[in-house]
C-alpha cells in the first residue's frame, strides 16, 4: 500500500516562494535508484539556523521519482553532521496532507516521518488511504512501518474491497514489494458485511491472495434473520461459502436460528 511513501522526506532547501529546489541530498528510491528532490511552494521556503529547521510554506509540494506529498507546510528538522553537512532526523507535513506513490494515495491533517526508526504516523479526523479497488479509512491515526511494509489504522478502521467491507477498532495491512495488500488482521468489535451477510466476532484475518476471511472468539453470523453463533469461521469472499466451528465442549457448539 504505503511502502517507502515517505521516505523522500530527506531535505528541504532556502529558496523563494514559486521557485524549484533541486537536492543533492537524494535518498535512494525503492528502486535502488538515487532521484532528485523537487520541491515547490506558493509562499516561501526558509532555513531557520536556530532550530535546526527547512521549512516550505504555501501549497508545499514535494517530488521524488514517482511520489509526491502535498501540504499547506513541509519541515525538516536535522542535525549536523560531524564530517560536514546535515542529516535529516525527522520529516513533519501539516495541513491538507496528501501522499500519493503511483496509483495509491494517503490524506489527512498532518503527518511526521521519523528517519530513525523508519516510522509515518498520519493523524486527522478523516484519513483515507486508496488502491486499485480497495480503501482503508481511519478516525484516529494511520501508523506505517516502512521497512516491514505494514500499516496500522486506529480508530473506527474500514477496509473496503468491492462490495466487501470490514469494520474494526484497528485493522493492520501488510503490503508486498509493489504495495499491493497481502493480508490483514482486525481487532476489537470486528464486523465483516458483503452483499449477502453480516459477520461479527471479536477479531479476524484476511488473506488477500486467497480472498478467505477468519474470525475468532463470539462469531455471529447473519443472514436477514437467520442466525449461525460459534467461536470460529471461515468465510470465503470468492465462493460466499460460510463455515462457522465450534468446540468440543457444550457453551462452545455451533447454533444455528432459522426462520421460515
Amino acid at each position: 500500500m504505503i511502502v517507502h511513501l515517505l521516505s523522500f522526506f530527506v531535505a528541504l532547501f532556502v529558496g523563494v516562494a514559486g521557485v524549484v529546489v533541486k537536492t543533492s541530498w537524494a535518498v535512494e528510491a525503492a528502486t535502488g535508484k538515487k532521484n532528485p528532490i523537487e520541491i515547490t511552494a506558493d509562499g516561501a521556503m526558509e532555513w531557520d539556523r536556530t532550530h535546526k529547521q527547512y521549512i516550505a510554506r504555501g501549497n508545499a509540494v514535494a517530488v521524488q521519482g514517482d511520489t509526491t506529498i502535498t501540504a499547506d507546510q513541509l519541515t525538516a528538522e536535522y542535525n549536523d553532521d560531524p564530517a560536514g553537512g546535515t542529516k535529516i532526523s525527522r520529516m513533519l507535513a501539516n495541513g491538507n496532507v496528501q501522499l500519493q506513490k503511483a496509483d495509491m494515495v494517503s490524506t489527512g491533517e498532518n503527518a511526521i516521518y521519523d528517519l530513525t526508526t523508519q516510522t509515518a504516523t498520519m493523524t486527522g479526523k478523516i484519513l483515507t488511504l486508496t488502491m486499485p479497488n480497495k480503501q482503508l479509512t481511519a478516525t484516529d491515526t494511520f501508523e506505517y512501518k516502512i521497512d516491514q511494509g505494514m500499516i496500522k489504522a486506529i480508530g473506527n478502521a474500514v477496509l473496503i474491497d468491492g462490495e466487501d467491507r470490514l469494520a474494526a477498532d484497528i485493522v493492520t495491512a501488510w503490503l508486498d514489494q509493489n504495495n499491493q495488500l497481502k493480508r490483514a488482521e482486525a481487532t476489537g468489535h470486528v464486523v465483516i458485511t458483503t452483499p449477502k451477510e453480516t459477520a461479527k466476532a471479536a477479531r479476524a484475518t484476511y488473506d488477500a491472495v486467497t480472498n478467505i476471511a477468519q474470525l475468532f472468539d463470539q462469531v455471529e453470523i447473519t443472514q436477514g434473520k437467520n442466525i449461525v453463533t460459534g467461536t470460529r469461521a471461515e468465510i470465503n469472499l470468492t465462493t460466499n461459502i460460510s463455515k462457522v466451528f465450534g468446540t468440543k465442549n457444550k457453551t462452545g457448539r455451533v447454533k444455528a436460528v432459522f426462520y421460515p
